[in-house]
């Protein structure tokens, strides 16, 4: 009965040891993914705050461009406000002088039409056939130099009108001229506007990517405090139970990166396996690889052959010792290429299945064991498609 007991004991120290592992394992391998994301989205982090950083500097540089467009476009309108301002004083000048010159136009016909009249040029005889020939000359000599100096003035406003439509002309096309560099500057200030809005746009996109990740980097590190206390608590309970050995094993360390002993599609898995006609269930402790190459198994890891021979329902099969935790197992096996207490190195060939395209019962039988305790295969091998 003590002996039954301390069986029993043994049995649930070796299942809990098991377990404990099993959870070391998983909580490393998921400490080790959230650390990677942590750093990944660090990273992120670090390249968002740069970009920032960039367009925050091409911001303040597209600023002080736009600023300085101003400044420009604020003196070119100064500019043309002067110069439309002497525009109009010479259109208002030009204006003048075409009023002042049809006046004495007017006044001069005026004058003529005063002296001729519509009576028959009654005036015009008068002043012909009056009694004194020099009074009628002296009345001549006053009517042309009054026509002659009238005209005379005609004629310097036609010349000063005349410059001044030059001048006129000269400031439309200097108008025209500080017209198109103002839309030019105009054209300028808009693409620089765009440019800065387009920026402050990406900058409001990256805060949000920012804060996202940030949020989510409070998760994971939340979650990698959570992992290191659990790991802590279960890197003491192995300590203590004296398990800390396996956990540092090479075999151990490369779980989920092992080579496959063989190329092969998984035919049979670890675990439970339902029998047609049998109401029980058989557990495989392997699994059944079927050969799709040329049929070279391979050990998965650096070891000693421990065991070679024939067994009944496995045919020729290798065991091989890996360190003091962990052994493989290589069965139906057709020809067996190494001996009991040879080296091997990961990648050796260490048998042969012989293969025939036709007969589907060329596989390799595949076990992990840890101690006296079978793994699953697939959990230590790399992973990969069932189908590749």
């Amino acid at each position: 009965m003590i002996i039954r007991v301390i069986f029993l004991i043994f049995v649930a120290f070796n299942v809990f040891s098991a377990e404990i592992i099993e959870e070391y394992d998983s909580i490393v391998k998921y400490l080790n993914k959230v650390k990677k994301e942590i750093k990944n989205e660090t990273e992120k982090l670090d390249t968002i705050l740069r970009s920032k950083k960039s367009i925050e500097k091409k911001l303040k540089s597209l600023e002080k461009s736009i600023n300085r467009q101003k400044n420009i476009l604020r003196k070119i309108n100064s500019k043309m406000q002067k110069i439309i301002k002497e525009k109009q004083e010479i259109e208002y000048k030009i204006k003048k002088l075409k009023t002042k010159n049809n006046f004495l136009k007017k006044r001069i016909r005026k004058f003529n039409i005063y002296i001729i009249d519509n009576q028959k040029y009654l005036r015009l005889k008068l002043l012909l056939f009056t009694k004194k020939y020099y009074e009628v000359k002296n009345n001549f000599e006053l009517l042309e130099n009054i026509n002659l100096k009238v005209y005379d003035l005609i004629k310097e406003y036609q010349l000063i009108q005349k410059k001044l439509k030059i001048l006129h002309k000269k400031i439309k096309n200097k108008l025209e001229d500080i017209n198109a560099i103002k839309r030019l500057k105009v054209s300028i200030i808009n693409k620089l506007e765009d440019e800065k809005l387009q920026q402050k746009q990406l900058i409001a996109i990256l805060n949000e990517d920012e804060n996202s990740i940030k949020q989510y980097l409070a998760i994971l590190k939340s979650k990698e405090n959570e992992l290191e206390k659990r790991f802590k608590s279960l890197d003491n309970q192995l300590v203590k139970k004296g398990e800390k050995k396996i956990v540092n094993s090479l075999f151990f360390k490369n779980k989920g990166n092992l080579p496959w002993p063989v190329e092969g599609n998984v035919v049979e898995f670890f675990g439970p396996k339902k029998i047609k006609g049998f109401k029980g269930k058989i557990y495989n402790k392997g699994i059944k690889i079927q050969i799709t190459g040329d049929g070279y198994v391979y050990t998965i890891f650096d070891g000693e052959v421990k065991y070679t021979d024939w067994v009944r329902g496995l045919g020729n099969i290798v065991i091989i010792n890996h360190d003091k935790f962990f052994y493989t197992l290589y069965a139906n096996i057709d020809e067996v290429l190494v001996k009991k207490n040879q080296k091997v190195k990961k990648g050796d060939k260490i048998g042969i299945i012989d293969v025939d395209l036709n007969n589907k019962s060329a596989y390799l039988y595949f076990e992990i064991r840890k101690e006296s305790k079978a793994v699953d295969p697939l959990k230590w091998l790399k992973r990969r498609s069932l189908n590749e």
